[in-house]
């Protein structure tokens, strides 16, 4: 039912002044966050009913929180519409159909503490956004463009080279805190051909700092926040770097060994800490490259090899990680308690798509012939399980990669 249905029958039922007391509220909740939303139609039973109209404009039913929620699959709507979203949970393969809007004309580089980063193909701006929001104001940030990218800004040049010149120059981003209650949070990115480091930091710096390359040159594959002050990046090799950001460091200094591993070409690294924030495991993702029947390659990931950091260098082989999940994929690397979200499978790794190869540049730099290798890899039985298949693409019009979030409002 649209909003001049549920006026007339409000009308019927109420005198004027009430009907203008609703708008009011209506436009009110406008400007709250969903977990408000809800909350608000707890005080009494005509604030439910206001609550419960604006949820059903929004497409969400008065018992949906997601507050409480386990991570969820940010995926293409069946309606093709490229800057609108549905949700989809893994652990219950449920789809949400809520329509969430997207920044246009942008890719998602990554999502951290419920916002999703995006970097515009034609600007190269940065733009944090909260989707949870719901369009007002507060959930979009814009943070100054990524200038090395801009060398390379031709108006000329077609959409897919944009595309390609994008997904180089900004593999990978992630946020230090929440922005809707820190002010000073800064952003780290994985960067141009050599997958070097940038950071921001918001409310102190007007441009980004560009870190310089490590000593032995090799590409970054993942970042994470640690102890309050630094930033730790993981490359191709296995060993992970600190740069401290409080002290405006321009360099990074080595902080573990290598991890020795027979890899695959597309086989990726991922580097996250355990909820206690000591503990930081290696996760590495072992695939195989397979054909379709009209002779287009895919890719099938088979396991996961799995190091835990001990003696503040080493790297030592773990075959469990308690209680607890991955949630792994291009935009995000994270940790939740299965006993917060009883819908997770403890032991187990969540993924998504993720595949840096350059074979794949005639599609999109992390594409690898769709986005069909996201499912669950549990850990102690060694099984992969698959349950979100999207729908098929458009002749020659690649959909977006499927994008973890975690809402925390």
């Amino acid at each position: 039912m649209d909003s001049s249905q549920n006026s007339s029958s409000f009308s019927s039922e109420m005198p004027d002044w009430a009907i203008m007391a609703e708008d009011v509220l209506l436009l009110i909740l406008s400007h709250l966050l969903l977990s408000d939303i809800i909350s608000f139609g707890c005080v009494c039973s005509s604030w439910y009913s206001v609550s419960k109209r604006k949820l059903k404009l929004l497409n969400i039913t008065p018992k949906m929180s997601f507050r409480r929620r386990a991570p969820m699959l940010l995926i293409p709507t069946d309606d093709s519409n490229e800057n609108s979203r549905n949700l989809y949970s893994l652990p219950k393969g449920e789809v949400y159909d809520l329509k969430l809007s997207v920044p246009v004309n942008s890719r998602c580089i990554g999502s951290s503490h419920g916002w999703l980063i995006y970097i515009d193909s034609l600007s190269f701006v940065i733009t944090l956004y909260n989707p949870f929001y719901f369009g007002f104001s507060k959930g979009t940030i814009k943070l100054p463009a990524f200038l090395p990218a801009g060398k390379i800004n031709d108006s000329k040049m077609a959409i897919i080279q944009r595309d390609f010149y994008t997904d180089l120059f900004i593999s990978k981003a992630i946020l230090s805190a929440d922005p809707s209650s820190c002010s000073d949070f800064i952003v780290m990115a994985i960067h141009n051909e050599r997958k070097g480091l940038a950071y921001y930091k918001a409310g102190e710096d007007a441009t980004w700092t560009y870190v310089h390359d490590h000593p032995n040159g090799s590409p970054f594959y993942d970042i994470m926040y640690y102890l309050g002050h630094s930033f730790v990046a993981l490359n191709n090799k296995g060993e992970a770097y600190i740069c401290n950001v409080n002290s405006n460091s321009k360099t990074c200094q080595v902080m573990t060994e290598a991890v020795v591993a027979t890899l695959a070409e597309t086989t990726r690294r991922y580097i996250v800490k355990l909820d206690d924030g000591s503990t930081i495991l290696q996760a590495i993702r072992m695939v195989q490259t397979l054909t379709n029947p009209d002779g287009t390659p895919f890719v099938d990931t088979v396991c996961f090899l799995m190091y835990q950091l001990v003696n503040q260098f080493q790297w030592m082989m773990v075959h469990n990680i308690g209680e607890g999940a991955l949630f792994l994929g291009d935009d995000s690397s994270f940790y939740v308690k299965a006993a917060d979200f009883p819908e997770v499978t403890p032991n187990s790794i969540y993924f998504t798509d993720d595949y840096p190869d350059g074979s794949t540049m005639n599609r999109r730099l992390y594409q690898y012939h769709g986005h069909h290798d996201s499912g669950i890899y549990v850990i102690w039985k060694k099984v992969v399980l698959y349950n979100y298949i999207p729908s098929p693409e458009p002749e020659n019009i690649p959909s977006p990669l499927p994008v973890w979030i975690h809402p925390t409002i």
